[in-house]
């Protein structure tokens, strides 16, 4: 793997390191009073092309993915300046490492799952976090149930304006 350079594009990052792209995309999705981090996320996505978009989502959540190509979906048109103001702050973050490793249960679950199977990861799951019996990764009900942030309806606004709200 070649390591990032600072005379490479974002486009060029994104296509040799996608993983670092998802990484920063679930900090900012994750950083608290952040509005328009979902709207970053869907003018990355559009902008960097569908087999780079794809590689990139290929390292985010499921929950992560739905939200926002829910938003690229809304997105009729992304603007020059647009394009240029996020791909400076992704490619920013990228080379002075400020965007975050995040675990949590989901997470957590997924490692498992490719560790040890779905039904084995589940029964870990079961006997060291009995709480996560409740959440709704595990309760078949899928994420948009537990969390107003992927409600069936809501528009991109109403979701920034859950998760600007602390909701």
């Amino acid at each position: 793997m070649t390591p990032i350079a600072e005379d490479q594009t974002l486009a060029e990052i994104a296509r040799h390191h996608p993983e670092s792209v998802a990484k920063v995309i679930r900090a900012r999705l994750n950083e608290e009073g952040v509005e328009g981090a979902v709207g970053e996320a869907s003018i990355l996505m559009i902008t960097l092309g569908r087999e780079t978009a794809a590689g990139i989502m290929k390292f985010l959540l499921d929950s992560e993915i739905e939200v926002i190509a829910r938003a690229m979906a809304e997105r009729q048109v992304v603007t020059p300046t647009e394009r240029d103001s996020v791909h400076h702050e992704t490619k920013a973050r990228i080379l002075a490492g400020t965007h975050l490793a995040y675990g949590g249960l989901d997470y957590t679950s997924e490692v498992l799952e490719i560790a040890m199977g779905p039904r084995k990861a589940r029964a870990m799951i079961d006997r060291s976090i009995p709480e996560a019996s409740r959440h709704p990764a595990f309760d078949g009900s899928g994420p948009e149930s537990g969390c107003p942030v992927y409600q069936q309806g809501a528009s991109t606004d109403d979701r920034l304006d859950l998760v600007a709200a602390g909701s």
